[in-house]
């Protein structure tokens, strides 16, 4: 079993932007671990220390490598990742909000990207060091830092508003409050989320139920904004690949980051 520590901003400022760290390591050259994690509307940004990362599909696979500092990216999936380790890893990931990683960069629009991910052009140095220390707290801590003295806030107010807005409005709605396009409001989420406004609204829903305190999952599914029981139990049942009763009942949160699931 790995040591698993999960990490919120303590800047107000990152918190807008930055759902939190989480630093795994595994010290044990023999023995592997795995979980899985289901779609959300983060964007995550991976750095392994002394490690290797293949994805086929939904399945990645994290082994022991020459590679001093590898950084890897995950933005948009809509059935559940698998994610196996083998061996001995140290592992950091940053989980950005939406919109939250233009922030941090100038241009990125390269959503389908998985390896050889670069997010600054300094980082193996920075990440290496903070990989480097022994404490885990301590190593959150210098991560937190290093993105702080690399934010840089941008006006992208048009589609942060129709990032908001389209949970409870539809896209022709938006066009006309806004008078652009329903082509022109796609390209945009395409352009800053890497996915259509349609799966951002329905992951975002998914999201919302698996937050809900409700028992019910008639509840549940009013609390997403769901339209009925019937079209509630579809969606979780093509995002999770499980009928809603079971997903509910059995999914089992490792840390407070409620997408790295046993």
């Amino acid at each position: 079993m790995m040591d698993v520590y999960f990490k919120k901003p303590d800047s107000k400022l990152l918190s807008d932007y930055i759902e939190g760290f989480y630093l795994l390591m595994n010290e044990k050259e023999d023995s592997g671990f795995s979980y899985h994690t289901f779609p959300n509307n983060f964007q995550m940004v991976t750095f392994l220390l002394n490690g290797t990362a293949s994805r086929e599909g939904n399945l990645i696979q994290v082994m022991p490598s020459d590679h001093q500092i590898s950084a890897y990216f995950i933005n948009h999936f809509t059935s559940p990742m698998k994610i196996e380790y083998f061996g001995k890893v140290k592992e950091l990931t940053i989980y950005f909000k939406p919109l939250g990683l233009h922030q941090f960069v100038s241009h990125f629009e390269n959503y389908e990207q998985f390896e050889n991910f670069t997010l600054f052009h300094d980082f193996e140095s920075g990440i290496r060091n903070i990989l480097s220390s022994e404490n885990p707290g301590e190593s959150l801590s210098e991560l937190e830092n290093y993105f702080a003295n690399r934010f840089v806030l941008k006006k992208i107010d048009l589609i942060t508003n129709l990032v908001k807005e389209i949970e409870y409005l539809d896209i022709e709605s938006l066009s006309l409050k806004y008078n652009i396009s329903r082509q022109y409001i796609n390209n945009l989420f395409h352009r800053y989320l890497g996915k259509s406004p349609r799966d951002f609204k329905r992951i975002q829903r998914f999201i919302q139920s698996a937050k809900s305190k409700e028992i019910s999952l008639t509840h549940k599914g009013l609390d997403a904004s769901f339209y009925d029981q019937s079209h509630f139990s579809k969606e979780i049942r093509t995002l999770t690949g499980y009928q809603p009763k079971l997903f509910f009942k059995n999914i089992h949160f490792m840390t407070s980051n409620p997408w790295m699931l046993a």
